[in-house]
């Protein structure tokens, strides 16, 4: 019996040793935020996206692995996150990187983080939740700029080359706004009808309020928060301009969008 126990424990160190990993492997430093500011500033929320950035590669994440079906997995390259012990839904995990979602069900206050890779722990930790934490998406957040995800009233992407008009209806994306509902951890919101958020969203771009055609989940889209607006037609909303908005009293990051007149 004693040589069957130490054969088992043998087999079980060399399992660990294949993977690289001391038996009692921990990251300590792990950075947790919004995944849309990237800022503590902004603190997470029910069905909010979060980013976590640690040196994973030291814990056996060396490559990137990418959520390619929904609903999103909670389980991606061998890596899980659970934030209150509830697994959470992921994106991407990378050697530096984890894109998870707050799962729905989290309640307010701080909570437990933990990460695993191959069913071992690397991190524990704790993350402060609040009931909403909205914020706008920036596509190249190390532009001192922040040109936001906004898309043009014909679908393409906005840049400086291809600037929105005043009067033009864009589409921003962000996260973490007061949603009437949720789906289910990791599902896509419906296509075949509209979410809205629970209070009315103001929008300001450069310091003109802007018309909000529409402020909620993105149809098809894992938890995003979409914004439909108007381009308010005035001369100082030209070149570069910034977008903010505001919902239930909390406003959101700045990001940038280009208009030409």
């Amino acid at each position: 019996m004693k040589k069957n126990l130490a054969l088992r424990i043998s087999i079980s160190i060399l399992a660990f040793l294949a993977l690289g990993l001391p038996l009692s492997a921990q990251l300590t430093q792990v950075a947790t935020t919004n995944a849309a500011s990237f800022s503590a500033q902004f603190p997470l929320a029910p069905g909010c996206w979060a980013t976590s950035f640690g040196d994973f590669a030291s814990m056996g994440v060396t490559t990137a692995s990418f959520a390619d079906a929904v609903p999103f997995p909670t389980t991606l390259g061998g890596v899980q996150v659970f934030v209150n012990d509830a697994a959470a839904p992921m994106s991407y995990v990378g050697p530096t990187q984890i894109n998870f979602l707050v799962p729905k069900g989290t309640p307010e206050g701080r909570m437990t983080l933990r990460i695993t890779v191959s069913g071992m722990n690397i991190y524990e930790g704790s993350l402060q939740v609040f009931p909403i934490s909205p914020g706008l998406l920036s596509i190249n957040p190390g532009d001192v700029a922040k040109p936001g995800a906004i898309l043009n009233q014909d679908g393409t992407l906005n840049s400086e080359q291809n600037p929105a008009a005043p009067g033009e209806v864009i589409v921003a994306y962000g996260i973490g706004a007061d949603f009437s509902e949720l789906p289910d951890d990791g599902a896509p919101a419906p296509s075949d009808r509209l979410i809205n958020t629970s209070s009315d969203t103001t929008v300001y771009v450069s310091v003109a309020e802007a018309e909000v055609l529409f402020s909620g989940l993105a149809p098809t889209l894992v938890n995003a928060w979409q914004l439909n607006v108007t381009v308010p037609d005035v001369t100082f909303v030209d070149g570069q301009v910034t977008l903010q908005a505001e919902v239930s009293g909390l406003k959101t990051n700045a990001v940038s969008f280009w208009v030409a007149r």
